[in-house]
């Protein structure tokens, strides 16, 4: 669900130092691997974008 997608985004950001917009291919590198398969990479990338932009 979505909480889930939304706390493997917030420990990648922590692991790979993503905090902001330019970090996003950084951050879908990390999360690729751990959630494909079991999210909607489109919602995934979409939360991303909407979390490294606040």
């Amino acid at each position: 669900g979505e909480a889930e997608i939304l706390a493997a985004i917030d420990a990648a950001m922590v692991e790979t130092g993503a905090s902001g917009p330019a970090d996003i291919g950084k951050l879908m590198g990390a999360l690729k691997p751990r959630l494909a398969g079991q999210a909607d990479m489109g919602q995934v990338s979409a939360l991303v974008k909407q979390r490294l932009a606040n």
